[in-house]
């Protein structure tokens, strides 16, 4: 199993900022689902929103949405990595992305 804590906290400390009053952030957490334990976020404003979890199994999995466009930004995204360098440039590439959403929300 993953310490799914660790890798959450990693990513809450880089995406904060770029949420910064743009997202209303829920951190959501639950045990016993379909890729073992869960904690991650949602967040949302008027025009886009989304979410990134991090499931005990190794497995992110990630979704950005323009409410307004009516269209994913980034489709459902699961990805399995075992290893923390995998999940940080998972999170750095996001964060790209989340970057030009919070500019569009404001």
């Amino acid at each position: 199993m993953i310490c799914i804590n660790s890798r959450f906290e990693m990513a809450e400390a880089a995406l904060l900022s770029v949420f910064a009053g743009a997202f209303e952030v829920k951190v959501i957490s639950a045990s016993g689902g379909d890729f073992g334990d869960l904690k991650g976020m949602q967040f949302d404003s008027e025009r886009c929103g989304g979410y990134l979890y991090f499931w005990s199994s190794g497995t992110i999995e990630y979704h950005l949405v323009d409410y307004e466009l009516g269209e994913e930004i980034v489709p459902i995204t699961m990805r399995t990595e075992l290893e923390d360098a995998g999940v940080a440039a998972t999170v750095a590439e996001l964060s790209s992305t989340i970057e030009v959403l919070a500019k569009l929300a404001e």
